[in-house]
């Protein structure tokens, strides 16, 4: 992964709490990241955080689009 990128995707997970991120399966044309916490603990945000990239821009997911996510992740 280029810096840049790496960059960007880590500036969205501090923003929610985060201090690291992993990659998941790709959804609909995106790069999804799920970012996490090294030691484990989870920061009460509300809603799950997935961090979508396309075409060198990054953002998060909106509610529909986790929704539809998650009813797609493999068991």
């Amino acid at each position: 992964m280029d810096k840049k990128k790496q960059e960007m995707i880590m500036a969205i997970a501090k923003e929610y709490g985060f201090d690291t991120f992993e990659r998941i399966p790709d959804w609909k044309g995106y790069e999804v990241y799920s970012p996490y916490n090294k030691n484990g603990k989870m920061p009460f945000i509300g809603q799950p955080v997935f961090i979508l990239v396309k075409q060198g821009q990054a953002r998060v997911a909106t509610e529909e689009e986790w929704g539809q996510f998650i009813e797609n992740l493999p068991d």
